[in-house]
């Protein structure tokens, strides 16, 4: 892992490949087996194609020095995803390990504004609001008619 760490990770671990050693001895349980699975899933699945659906707000972080996940991914990604904030960490693929406080304040602050707040945009979600607007409507019409035959 140390030899290879630079080259794989890239950002401060490229710079700093000591910084490896505290993450590498974090790792347990992987396996060869677990890691094929990994790379055949990467290379069979794409979500691509569903992205423009979610409604909600989403925070793309990505590291400019990440030879794993180019950062052209995070931009394809924040592209597709029609409530997406796109943030360029300096760093690589493991900025969350190397960065850990910058990272979380990026996401705290993503998480804390209020003014994110959007209404649902997906297919599934407009018609889920569709359905709940006639329930209400045709439902109200219901008491009010049960009312007036109740009256008589």
């Amino acid at each position: 892992m140390n030899r290879i760490a630079a080259d794989i990770y890239g950002g401060a671990i490229r710079h700093d490949p000591s910084l490896i050693g505290g993450h590498a001895a974090e790792m347990h349980g992987t396996r060869n087996l677990g890691y094929l699975y990994q790379l055949l899933a990467m290379s069979g699945w794409t979500s691509l194609p569903w992205l423009w659906s979610l409604p909600q707000q989403t925070l793309v972080l990505m590291g400019r020095d990440d030879p794993l996940v180019p950062p052209v991914n995070g931009h394809i990604l924040a592209g597709l995803i029609p409530n997406a904030e796109f943030r360029m960490i300096e760093d690589g693929h493991l900025f969350i390990v190397t960065r850990p406080v910058e990272t979380a304040v990026l996401i705290e602050a993503f998480l804390a504004d209020a003014s994110r707040r959007v209404e649902p945009s997906s297919p599934l979600s407009r018609m889920a609001n569709w359905v709940r607007g006639l329930v209400s409507t045709f439902g109200g019409r219901r008491d009010v008619q049960s009312q007036h035959e109740g009256r008589k």
